[in-house]
C-alpha cells in the first residue's frame, strides 16, 4: 500500500497520467462520436476499413464510457486526492503551529547570524522589527525572547481547496455522466407531448440515468421574425412546460436562451412543419387526430421531407399515407417558413394495391376504404427540442469557481512567516532572522532584510528564506 501511496504522491506520475489523458482526447476529436453525431457515426462506421475497426474495437467512438478513459480519470483523480490529503495535512499542520516555538525552530535561531544590527537597547531594535514588519504588511507578535510576523494565514489553505475541488470536479462529472440523459423530441405547434421516454426521436442515457418527469411540452406560439436589436433569430417558439394544467415554465427558446426547468434544459435544435390529420369513420364520426412532423429539405421537390402513418381499422390495415408540405415559393426557393396557403401532398396506399396523389388544402378529405376518409386540420410548425437532464451541470460551474478562487488565494496570498531573535552586541542590538514561506520564494529573504534597513537597522548579513518540509518544519 505505501509503495502504492508513494506512486500517487509522484509528480511524475501525475504527470504522465495528465498526458495520458490529453493524448486520449486529442485522438477521438477525430473519431465520430456516436452519442454526439449519430447521422456522422453511422455513415463513418458503414465507410469500414482497418482503422475504423480497429477504433471501434477500442471503444474511442464512445469516448466518454470507454473503460480506458474511466480507467485513466479514476487513477488521476486518486493522484490528484493523496496529493490533496498531503496538502491538507500540512496546511492544518502549519495552521495549528502557527506562532509556536519548537523545538527544531529554537535550534534553528539560535545558529543563524545576525542579519542586522541597531544602534542602542533592544527598545529601538523592537521599534525596527515593528516598522519593519508594517511595511511587509505583516501581523507582528511578540513573545518573551522572539518576535513573531506573519502574513498569508488564508494562503495555506488555497492549494488543498483547488486540488480537493479538482477531486470533486472530476467525481462530479463522471458521476453526472453516468445519471444524465439526452435526447430530441418533437412538439408540434398546439399540441402538448409528454416527457417520457418513448417519446424521443433519439435518446442517450447513461447508465445510472434518472427518470423522465412525465410533464407536458408544448408550444403555445412561434415568431417568425425574432429580433433583438441587430440580432435576427428567424424563426423562435415559445415553449411550455405543463404538469396538468398548471405551467410549470414558459420561455422563448432561441440560441443562448435555453429554457430551464427543474431538472431540465431545453434548447431549440431545429423546427419544421406539422401536419394535422383526421380519420373520420363511415358514419363521420372522428377517430382521433394526429399530428405528423416533416422537416424542410433542400433535396426534396416539394421542400420538406416525408412522414408515413398507417391507417388502421378494428386491427385490420386501411392504408398507409405519406404526407408532405409544399414549402417552396412561386420561384422555387425554399423559405423554410409555413406557406400563407399551405398545400399538404398526400400519397395514399390502400391494401388492394392501389396508390393515390391528392394535394390538398386545410380542411379537406381524402377517401378511404369502407366509407372511411381522412381529413388535413392543420399545417402549423413544430419545434425539435433538445432535451437534458443532467444534475451535475450546477455543481460543476460552481466547483470550477471554487477551485478559480482557491488556486488565487494560493498564488496571490502566499503564506509566510518571520522569526525575529533580539541579542546584544556590543553596544548595539542585533537581529536574527528566520524566514518561513509556504511556497518557493527566493527573494523574499532579500525583502525582509531591505525592510529592516529601511526602517533604521545597518546591514550585516542578506537574509535567506527556510523552506517548510511536508512535516510543516523549518529546513
Amino acid at each position: 500500500m505505501k509503495f502504492v501511496l508513494r506512486l500517487a504522491r509522484s509528480p511524475r506520475v501525475a504527470i504522465s497520467l495528465i498526458l495520458a489523458v490529453g493524448i486520449y482526447v486529442g485522438v477521438v476529436t477525430a473519431v465520430p462520436q456516436a452519442a454526439v453525431s449519430p447521422e456522422e457515426h453511422a455513415l463513418w462506421v458503414a465507410s469500414g476499413g482497418p482503422l475504423v475497426g480497429i477504433l471501434t474495437a477500442l471503444g474511442l467512438d464512445r469516448a466518454h464510457t470507454n473503460p480506458l478513459f474511466l480507467l485513466l480519470g479514476l487513477l488521476l483523480c486518486f493522484s490528484t486526492a493523496v496529493c490533496s490529503w498531503d496538502r491538507t495535512r500540512l496546511a492544518m499542520r502549519l495552521g495549528q503551529r502557527r506562532g509556536q516555538v519548537s523545538d527544531g525552530l529554537v535550534r534553528r535561531i539560535e545558529h543563524v547570524d545576525a542579519v542586522a544590527l541597531v544602534d542602542g537597547d533592544s527598545s529601538r531594535a523592537e521599534e525596527v522589527v515593528a516598522a519593519a514588519a508594517s511595511s511587509l504588511g505583516m501581523k507582528l507578535r511578540s513573545g518573551r525572547s522572539l518576535r513573531y510576523a506573519e502574513r498569508g494565514a488564508w494562503g495555506l489553505f488555497g492549494s488543498p481547496v483547488f486540488h480537493w475541488s479538482i477531486v470533486a470536479l472530476v467525481l462530479v462529472t463522471g458521476l453526472g455522466q453516468s445519471m444524465r440523459w439526452e435526447g430530441l423530441i418533437g412538439v408540434p405547434q398546439g399540441a402538448t407531448v409528454q416527457e417520457s421516454a418513448s417519446a424521443y426521436a433519439r435518446l442517450d442515457s447513461g447508465p445510472l440515468a434518472l427518470s423522465h418527469t412525465e410533464w407536458g411540452l408544448r408550444v403555445t406560439g412561434v415568431d417568425e421574425d425574432k429580433r433583438i436589436g441587430d440580432v435576427e433569430y428567424g424563426v423562435v417558439p415559445t415553449i411550455a412546460i405543463v404538469s396538468g394544467n398548471t405551467v410549470l415554465a414558459q420561455a422563448e427558446v432561441y440560441p443562448n436562451n435555453p429554457l430551464r426547468a427543474g431538472p431540465l434544459l431545453i434548447h431549440l435544435s431545429d423546427y419544421g412543419l406539422s401536419v394535422g390529420v383526421e380519420v373520420l369513420d363511415a358514419q363521420g364520426v372522428s377517430q382521433g387526430e394526429s399530428n405528423h412532423i416533416v422537416d424542410f429539405d433542400e433535396s426534396s421537390p416539394s421542400g420538406t421531407t416525408a412522414s408515413a402513418f398507417d391507417v388502421v381499422e378494428d386491427g385490420s390495415m386501411l392504408a398507409r399515407v405519406s404526407v408532405e408540405v409544399a414549402a417552396r415559393d412561386a420561384r422555387g426557393t425554399l423559405p423554410r417558413l409555413r406557406p400563407p396557403s399551405p398545400r399538404v401532398l398526400m400519397v395514399v396506399d390502400k391494401v388492394d394495391g392501389s396508390s393515390t396523389a391528392h394535394t390538398l388544402s386545410v380542411g379537406d378529405s381524402v377517401p378511404l376504404a369502407n366509407g372511411w376518409e381522412l381529413r388535413v386540420t392543420g399545417v402549423e410548425y413544430y419545434a425539435r427540442l433538445s432535451v437534458v437532464r443532467d444534475w451535475s451541470v450546477v455543481w460543476i460551474y460552481f466547483l470550477l469557481a471554487v477551485s478559480t478562487m482557491a488556486l488565487t488565494l494560493a498564488l496571490l496570498v502566499p503564506y509566510r512567516a518571520v522569526w525575529f531573535r533580539l541579542g546584544p552586541h556590543g553596544a548595539s542590538t542585533a537581529i536574527h532572522v528566520v524566514v518561513v514561506r509556504h511556497r518557493r520564494d527566493e527573494l523574499f529573504g532579500d525583502a525582509v532584510t531591505q525592510a529592516l534597513v529601511d526602517a533604521g537597522a545597518i546591514r550585516v548579513d542578506p537574509c535567506h528564506g527556510e523552506e517548510l518540509t511536508t512535516e510543516g518544519e523549518v529546513s
